[in-house]
């Protein structure tokens, strides 16, 4: 990512991470819930805004990831 942080894509459960550049763990960008059950794990990139995209094997499409605004 531009900030320096990691994104993962994994492959026994498919889900998204993300982790510092030191390797702490910051939190999940997509959820097993996300995806079919059993699928190949995702190819992932990081955008220059911030972004994260997944092509997503089991329905052919690239699915765009951004972060919630947190609300005060």
């Amino acid at each position: 990512c531009p900030d320096g942080n990691i994104v993962t894509s994994e492959k026994a459960i498919p889900r998204i991470k993300l982790y510092s550049p030191a390797g702490d763990f910051i939190g999940v960008v997509a959820p097993p819930e996300s995806f079919v059950s059993g699928q190949s794990p995702c190819d992932v990139a990081a955008g220059g805004n911030g972004r994260i995209y997944a092509m997503d094997p089991a329905t052919g499409n690239i699915r765009v990831f951004v972060e919630k605004k947190k609300v005060p």
